[in-house]
């Protein structure tokens, strides 16, 4: 064994590398995978420094794992020298000086020592996943600390060097073996894998998964002598030893996620299927809840996959997906603290005393209050720290929420269920209530999950609600589920009897569906303690009745517990509503089409007296009848002219009346339009015996005049009828004889004889 590490790429840089860490505090280096970057530098760097060498894994398999093969190859027990510490797991001794351990357990060691006493070397693997821990342990060492810092990556984010500046880096460019690459968008691996030759790897998106596609294929491994595996992070370190310390010779089909793409070699890895997908947490900018969420993986998580199959010789890949969908894929993950739930961040934060910290990508400011608003929300936060409860939370290894359900539910039940939340749930029995009263057999994580009694509640489902507030939901016609911020999520299986609940942990698929890994029904009664908990009096429009009309909701957030309506009455919180409806009906219409006649009088009217007084506003008035009324039918008996000052009105009518008269027997209507002088239009004969038009504004404005024909078709259009008469009358009157001989026609139309007025007898 010891042999084979000699033989690995990464030795040919190893004094390189040693070399720069001596000059310098924060080196780079850039190591294919397979190259023995997380299994040979450490213990290289062990013998280069006198104090501890800490290795910061992405994830807790890696940890394990690596340790273990660090320590055989020194031929030392696992403790002694090299050792590891997980959440929940720790072999390390007295001795240990080289230590992997998981990024958050980094962040809590540095609690206990924030300068790094005794510490030489950190060394940060798999930089380029970028995980939330990793940035945080980055932003701690460059500005916290002046220990050396290497960071490892199979490859270097593109914009590393620019956020980090001029440092050294050192490349390890030997070549892997060549892979074969394919392209079966239409495979399935029922098909393809009985075609296969040795041992492989099959890359799926998540435990459910796993377990749908290893019940789909068991039979053909039992046909082709092959022992069919999982890898995967939920499982226990003796199952996860089962696959990595198997015989390289046994013929193996190994179902895994991520969890395998990088610091892992499985024994006798000859070839890979990629489907293509993997499982993320994910936070939308502004959005409240995180969430799993099935997505394509990069470019880099690609290859980084396709290069298990060269570690140990030639190898194939075989990718489930199109060389184009390949292509249009990104080039890297986005970096998780700009896509994450931040809490666990903030509340580290908050328990060092809210430090400046040197970040490679600042927290979004969005999930960054979200962040603090959700510890607020969980009793963390006090003032500009942390509370009593919020140190406690801390203390816990667990993220923020499964640290204060367990500090609420102490015991062993407690216990079960926050290791199986920890866990994610279960795909496929999502219900709490039924795992907690199953035969199960108890996690290893349980013993590990002791706390104070301090903060308890009085029961299970007080200690969930106190840990998950925001994502109290409502199952509403069997399959949607309404959560309480008002979002609201299709369930990819249907719920009867549309129950309350917890969402404690949930997935969204590709198609934007919720599965809900876990869950806890509760009783609506709960809910009316807690500060989320309120009475809204609300006004809405109903249709069917025209009216506004009032409900008083019993709400927790935006979902209603209980609601009554009745009609409401007549304020201002009504008045908006009914003025919006007011606006769209024909009622208003009419009200403008008056406003806008007595705007045209008014303008017209000004012209004899200036100092005329405004018109009574529109929007005024109905604002002020709105006040006063719930419905349309309240409003029809109103007239805006009704608002219209009495001394106003008359001024108007005597400068611009509504109607003139034409003759004892004859009045005019007045037209008043915009844009348009005011005219009005009558039968001809009417204007007999006028040697003038009619004027508005004390004779200031001569009204256009239509003089209609019998048929009501204007024969003349003018302002000045006296013109008309002489210049025009007598033209016209010959042809009006013609077309209209029953009709009278007099000579001189200012002075006509009583017996030319009469109509013509028929011949």
């Amino acid at each position: 064994m010891q042999q084979a590490a000699q033989d690995l790429p990464i030795t040919a840089v190893l004094a390189d590398l040693l070399q720069k860490l001596s000059q310098h505090r924060l080196v780079v280096l850039e190591a294919p995978p397979g190259t023995g970057k997380t299994t040979r530098v450490p213990p290289a760097c062990l013998e280069h420094f006198g104090g501890e060498v800490w290795v910061l894994e992405p994830r807790r398999l890696a940890a394990r794992y690596s340790a273990r093969w660090v320590s055989e190859l020194l031929a030392q027990p696992l403790g002694e020298t090299v050792g590891y510490q997980v959440r929940l797991d720790s072999r390390v001794g007295p001795k240990t000086r080289l230590i992997y351990m998981t990024q958050g357990v980094f962040a809590r060691r540095l609690l206990d020592n924030p300068g790094l006493k005794n510490v030489d070397l950190v060394i940060l693997d798999e930089f380029h996943e970028r995980s939330l821990d990793n940035d945080l342990a980055l932003a701690w060492l460059r500005s916290q600390s002046q220990c050396k810092v290497l960071i490892m990556s199979a490859t270097l984010p593109p914009d590393l060097a620019e956020k980090l500046g001029e440092v050294p880096l050192v490349r390890c460019e030997t070549p892997l073996f060549p892979v074969a690459m394919g392209y079966e968008p239409q495979a399935t691996l029922s098909q393809i894998l009985p075609q296969t030759q040795g041992s492989g790897l099959v890359f799926l998106a998540g435990m459910g998964e796993i377990r749908r596609q290893a019940e789909g294929i068991s039979a053909a491994a039992t046909r082709c002598k092959a022992r069919l595996q999982i890898l995967h992070g939920s499982l226990t370190p003796a199952e996860q030893d089962q696959v990595l310390g198997a015989d390289p010779a046994e013929k193996r089909w190994v179902l895994t996620t991520n969890v395998a793409e990088t610091s892992l070699t499985v024994p006798g890895v000859q070839w890979v299927v990629d489907s293509g997908w993997a499982r993320s947490l994910v936070q939308p900018p502004g959005a409240s809840l995180s969430r799993l969420e099935t997505q394509r993986i990069s470019q880099f998580a690609a290859i980084q996959r396709a290069g298990r199959a060269g570690r140990l010789g030639p190898g194939q890949c075989l990718r489930l997906y199109s060389q184009n969908s390949f292509a249009a894929r990104p080039a890297m993950e986005t970096p998780e603290i700009l896509r994450s739930d931040l809490s666990g961040l903030a509340l580290f934060w908050l328990q060092l005393g809210r430090p400046d910290l040197a970040w490679l990508d600042a927290p979004p400011e969005a999930a960054w209050e979200a962040a603090l608003r959700l510890l607020g929300q969980l009793g963390a936060c006090q003032g500009q720290g942390l509370s009593d409860l919020g140190k406690a939370m801390a203390q816990v290894p667990l993220e923020p929420r499964l640290a204060r359900f367990l500090l609420a539910c102490p015991g062993p039940q407690g216990a079960r269920a926050a290791a199986w939340l920890g866990r994610g749930g279960d795909t496929q029995r999502p219900d709490l209530d039924q795992y907690l009263h199953s035969r199960a057999p108890a996690l290893p994580e349980e013993r590990q999950l002791r706390v104070s009694e301090r903060f308890a509640l009085s029961d299970l489902d007080s200690a969930l609600l106190a840990a998950f507030p925001d994502r109290v939901g409502q199952v509403r016609r069997n399959q949607d589920l309404v959560l309480c911020d008002g979002s609201g999520y299709r369930l990819q299986q249907p719920m009867p009897h549309n129950p309350w609940l917890l969402a404690l942990q949930l997935e969204l698929d590709g198609d934007k569906r919720v599965r809900l890994m876990a869950y806890q029904t509760l009783e609506p009664e709960l809910l009316l303690d807690r500060p989320e908990f309120n009475e809204v009096k609300v006004f809405e429009w109903n249709d069917a009745s025209g009216r506004v009309e009032k409900q008083n909701q019993l709400r927790y957030g935006e979902l209603v517990l209980e609601q009554s309506r009745r009609r409401a009455q007549p304020g201002p919180e009504v008045a908006a509503i009914l003025r919006r409806k007011v606006l769209e009906s024909g009622w208003w219409r009419d009200q403008e089409a008056q406003f806008a006649r007595w705007q045209v009088r008014h303008h017209w009217a000004k012209t004899a007296d200036p100092n005329m007084f405004p018109l009574p506003g529109m929007e005024a008035w109905l604002d002020e009848v709105c006040l006063k009324a719930t419905s349309l039918d309240n409003l029809k008996g109103q007239r805006w002219g009704d608002c219209v000052p009495a001394h106003l009105r008359r001024r108007l009518i005597e400068l611009c009346p509504e109607f003139v008269q034409l003759s004892p027997r004859r009045r005019a209507e007045v037209h008043y339009e915009e844009g348009q002088k005011p005219w009005i239009a009558s039968k001809l004969v009417d204007f007999f015996g006028l040697a003038q038009g009619p004027q508005l504004a004390s004779g200031r404005i001569p009204l256009v005049l239509q003089l209609l024909a019998p048929n009501f078709r204007p024969v003349q259009i003018t302002e000045d009828l006296a013109g008309f008469w002489q210049r025009h009358y007598p033209k016209v009157r010959q042809e009006l004889c013609r077309r209209y001989p029953r009709h009278p026609w007099p000579e001189n139309p200012l002075a006509p004889q009583a017996e030319e007025l009469k109509p013509k007898r028929r011949t």
